[in-house]
């Protein structure tokens, strides 16, 4: 468990410069909502139904971002794993260390959780925008006599904007993942430095322990 929590924290050191490369991308450099909003109008056309394209920058990039979490969420289960089995025989006194181990242990286990949700939540987007979008592009009619139904496009342009709007809003939210994630990575390994000891040996040194550095 000691080998694959030193690796860990290489990998969580290396994903939050991977993590900031991706949120400069997002953010388009200072980018408001409202600049969003207007370069995405042009993915979400009214001329024909072929112009409602999938946004696929905007689905890589939200891949990407699923992609680090993922690895986020992975790296910070085996520092908890290694921090767990740390974890000294129940006994009476001496346990300061031991309350500040549980309370590292707990950090990181709350940052694990809310990489996860932040996952699923960007997860959400493809099944929104697919169900906005059927209600913007087509509404099926008889065609009179005996013949056949037929499609027709009556766009609405608050159903068009309300698709550029879940673009923006995936955007930003996947902007916001990546910077969150970052702050969590940096206060996890902040303070397992910190505690290490703690961590590492919650009642002195007179136990066997093993070294996560």
């Amino acid at each position: 468990a000691e080998g694959r929590a030193g690796a860990a924290r290489a990998g969580l050191e290396a994903l939050v410069g991977d993590l900031g490369a991706l949120a400069e991308r997002l953010g388009g450099g200072g980018q408001t909502p409202q600049e969003a909003r207007a370069a995405l109008l042009e993915r979400v056309s009214r001329a024909s139904v072929e112009g409602l394209q999938a946004n696929e920058p905007l689905a890589e990039a939200l891949g990407e971002v699923q992609d680090l979490l993922t690895l986020m969420v992975r790296y910070l289960r085996d520092v908890e794993l290694w921090a767990q089995l740390q974890v000294p025989p129940v006994s009476d006194g001496n346990n300061f260390g031991v309350d500040v181990q549980a309370s590292c242990i707990a950090l990181v286990q709350d940052r694990r959780q809310k990489a996860r949700l932040a996952f699923e939540t960007l997860s959400e987007w493809h099944w929104q925008r697919g169900n906005a979008i059927e209600k913007f592009a087509s509404q099926t009619v008889s065609a009179p006599g005996p013949g056949p139904t037929r499609k027709t496009y009556d766009y609405v342009e608050d159903f068009r904007m309300f698709v550029v709007g879940l673009d923006v809003k995936a955007q930003f939210d996947a902007y916001d993942s990546c910077n969150r994630a970052m702050a969590d990575i940096v206060v996890c390994l902040d303070t397992l430095e910190k505690n290490r000891e703690k961590v590492e040996q919650p009642r002195g040194s007179g136990g066997n322990v093993t070294l996560m550095y």
